[in-house]
């Protein structure tokens, strides 16, 4: 398999995970979370293959650990790469990811309506990534 289909299947499978968590009400921290990571791997599936002036990208490591210059962590790195290929999902993605940030190390109890966000900046992303041409 490959690596942009790798990237689907496991945006697909942390979305049945987030279905999944979503029909309980005590784990909205992880339907966040859940999300945000199925989003990321949409993400990637819709920018990569990169092709430089010298050379083909077709995952995220390999692109991260050569287009660096600045050392930002990954995350920062995957928004900055998604507000210059495709600034139609960048704030959908920003907030996911900064819900998401919260939710894993600050604070886990949000409210129905928190995780319903995530899901529906979810779909948004999901829905321009994978797309028909």
């Amino acid at each position: 398999m490959g690596k942009k289909q790798y990237s689907l299947n496991h945006a697909l499978h942390n979305e049945e995970v987030c279905k999944y968590l979503d029909k309980r009400t005590d784990f909205t921290d992880w339907v966040i979370t859940t999300a945000f990571y199925s989003s990321l791997h949409f993400v990637y599936y819709k920018i990569f293959q990169i092709t430089t002036k010298s050379k083909i990208y077709n995952d995220f490591d390999k692109y991260y650990n050569n287009n660096n210059p600045q050392d930002l962590s990954p995350h920062k790195f995957t928004s900055k790469l998604i507000e210059e290929k495709h600034p139609y999902i960048a704030a959908y993605y920003n907030k996911l990811k900064d819900i998401c940030w919260t939710a894993r190390y600050h604070n886990y109890n949000y409210s129905k309506e928190y995780s319903d966000e995530a899901k529906e900046l979810l779909q948004r992303i999901k829905n321009y990534c994978i797309k028909k041409k």
